[in-house]
């Protein structure tokens, strides 16, 4: 059983992310920029990726976990792909505290962050198993080139997805 590439799993949750309604307003997604980006500095990835006032998810992909087991005549690893999600709201603080719970106009970054987690839950996006929710924090994106009142509330979400597992014989070295 071969591992599954990082690739194709990215381009899966980036699917399922996309697909997940807002639900309180129509048909709209919950989520309107969904991207893989190469680091976890949000503040950047907005800038470098011109995502304003847009309700945005990157993903940033940020290890491998490996659980192995050594059978003595071979060994077997599993894998799992450990993602951030980093989570924004169209708000900023500016406006208030609509931009982390919500409010006439936007969804807050709380509850989008718990309805991309709930969506994952029970979504095998490898053949393995399910995606595993880890820690989350809050966090505050600025933007230095703008006025200081115009921080930005996001979520930052860890994600385990199964990648697969691998088996090998072992040899003798003589």
């Amino acid at each position: 059983m071969p591992f599954i590439s990082t690739n194709a799993l990215l381009t899966a949750l980036k699917g399922k992310i996309a697909a997940i309604p807002l639900e309180a307003y129509g048909d709209e997604p919950l989520i309107e920029t969904v991207e893989l980006y190469h680091n976890r500095d949000i503040g950047q990835a907005m800038a470098d990726l011109l995502i304003f006032k847009q309700r945005v998810c990157l993903i940033v992909p940020t290890g491998w976990k490996h659980e192995n087991n050594d059978q003595g005549s071979g060994v077997t690893s599993r894998r799992m792909l450990e993602v951030g999600l980093l989570i924004a709201d169209r708000a900023y603080t500016k406006a208030g505290d609509p931009a982390a719970f919500g409010g006439d106009k936007n969804a807050g970054v709380f509850a989008m962050a718990e309805k991309v987690i709930d969506a994952l839950l029970a979504v095998d996006l490898s053949g393995y198993g399910s995606a595993l929710p880890g820690d989350g924090d809050a966090a505050l994106v600025s933007d230095a080139k703008k006025q200081p009142d115009t921080t930005r509330v996001a979520w930052v979400q860890q994600l385990l997805i199964p990648a697969g597992a691998s088996a090998a014989v072992a040899t003798d070295a003589d």
